[in-house]
């Protein structure tokens, strides 16, 4: 019996490592993307420590660096509740697109990952005790009480193997500080493009009392969120943009080292075989 539990135990355990692993390989965080996942996360980096310095919001890079910015606190889980300008087919395929590429158990609450452990292990007992009698009901049910633990504790701790880069290392240790003010999440959330179109004034017909009102500038609307204090983001900035700077300049160098590797083992092998 007590071999039956450990072996149960064990086997669950490491289904839910390899689950965590699987789920991790075929998304933007699988070791062989790590280049395309560095040069993302330089693009919303560059985007968040533009919106931390700029209140300017009329124009189109202001809109892209917004949107950079979303795409960061939805990576993150930070959920921005902000009124959307795409229709709802380019929402469904934005959707599908982000669960293709993002890790879909790993990235779910521990609610609902227990759920699916317990789940899984209850519909496996289900599927033998129909199979084998009600004999064997009883001891599988008994097992789903501590397999969908085992199973669940391996979900989470496949979750912690996580290779990362020094420079990704750095980048996220750099988001972290340019976000963790709340600022640029509050400008994610209230930002919208609309809010910058110059509303024509619609003439009335004179009355015998005329009260002149000062025209809205909508422009102000979507400036109000992008107000930073210029001190602080000038310092932050500089510090960003060097950082920046010396993380393109060492992917730069790595990439330029394993072409000349790549060019000396194709040359190696061009002299070892030009005799034949």
């Amino acid at each position: 019996m007590i071999e039956y539990v450990i072996v149960g135990s064990v086997v669950n355990f490491g289904a839910g490592v390899a689950l965590s692993l699987t789920d991790r390989r075929f998304s933007i965080n699988a070791r062989k993307r790590t280049e395309e996942r560095l040069e993302t996360k330089l693009r919303q980096v560059d985007a968040l420590d533009y919106l931390a310095k700029t209140a300017e919001t009329s124009t189109q890079e202001y809109t892209q660096n917004v949107l950079l910015a979303r795409d960061y606190f939805a990576e993150h889980e930070i959920k921005v509740k902000a009124k959307s300008e795409k229709g709802g087919w380019d929402k469904f395929t934005d959707m599908i697109s982000f669960y293709k590429n993002h890790e879909r158990l790993n990235n779910l609450g521990w609610k609902q990952k227990l759920a699916i452990a317990y789940g899984a292990n209850l519909a496996g007992d289900i599927a033998i005790a129909a199979t084998a009698g009600l004999a064997v009901a009883g001891p599988a049910l008994l097992a789903t009480s501590y397999e969908g633990l085992c199973l669940f504790a391996g979900m989470q701790v496949g979750k912690i193997f996580r290779s990362r880069t020094a420079e990704e290392k750095q980048l996220d240790k750099m988001a972290k500080e340019l976000t963790q003010d709340g600022k640029i999440l509050s400008i994610a959330t209230h930002y919208s493009p609309t809010a910058n179109l110059n509303v024509p004034e619609q003439k009335k017909a004179p009355t015998e009392k005329t009260v002149e009102r000062k025209p809205i500038d909508y422009s102000q609307i979507g400036a109000k969120a992008g107000t930073v204090i210029a001190d602080a983001a000038g310092k932050a900035g500089n510090v960003v943009n060097s950082g920046i700077a010396a993380i393109r300049k060492s992917l730069e160098d790595k990439r330029n080292a394993r072409v000349a590797q790549e060019e000396q083992h194709k040359k190696a092998l061009r002299d070892r075989y030009k005799d034949y």
